[in-house]
């Protein structure tokens, strides 16, 4: 393992490093840098580029369920933060990481190319994920969804409102600068129940925006 990664994945998370966390991360950069890339999942050519670009998007995500989740959701004995949609997942990205941060968590990677569940199967053995499951499509009510790189803002809405439950949220991750996000709601009459700014490692600020669904939903 690289000591110096390691360090900066603890700087990044602080407390939540404790208890295998980090190690669990960094293993887990290593794989979708290494088969992951070679299997044509990512674009990612070293564990450093998938901790600096990607892992704070899945910190990202984590807080901002933590934050806005639905209150009648922390009833639950099992997964107080619901069920996550993480849709076109490829190498597992922000969901599987987002799970191995928060096991209230219950997220389910999707993506329709069958070599991803391929990576991702013995990849979340390895790692001792039971909070995570691959399929090729979604199946019943989520309570979240979020997809990163692989649609813009106002085709994620589109795509996902049906698969989430009323009041439940989409989170939709952007660049700092962009206002796609809130016009994307706008024009569908979305709420838009908060804004979380952060910047990746490359110093590259970013914008997660979580947004109600009122519309459709199971």
């Amino acid at each position: 393992m690289s000591g110096s990664l390691l360090d900066e994945i603890k700087r990044m998370l602080g407390p939540e490093a404790a208890g295998g966390i980090a190690e669990r991360l960094l293993w887990l950069a290593e794989a979708v840098a290494g088969p992951g890339a070679a299997m044509g999942l990512t674009g990612r050519t070293s564990p450093e580029e998938v901790v600096q670009k990607d892992l704070p998007d899945a910190i990202a995500l984590v807080a901002v369920l933590r934050r806005y989740g639905s209150e009648d959701l922390r009833n639950r004995s099992k997964y107080p933060f619901g069920r996550l949609l993480d849709l076109g997942t490829g190498a597992g990205l922000p969901g599987l990481p987002a799970a191995i941060l928060e096991p209230g968590l219950e997220v389910d990677l999707i993506d329709r190319r069958e070599k991803c569940g391929a990576f991702i199967g013995p990849l979340l053995v390895r790692l001792g994920v039971d909070n995570a499951m691959f399929h090729v499509k979604p199946s019943g009510t989520y309570d979240s969804a979020t997809a990163r790189a692989t649609m813009g803002p106002g085709d994620l809405l589109d795509e996902v409102m049906d698969l989430v439950s009323a009041r439940g949220s989409i989170v939709l991750l952007t660049g700092g600068g962009s206002v796609l996000a809130e016009e994307a709601c706008r024009v569908r009459a979305l709420r838009v129940l908060g804004i979380h700014l952060y910047r990746n490692g490359a110093g590259e600020e970013l914008k997660a925006t979580v947004v109600e669904n009122l519309l459709k939903g199971g």
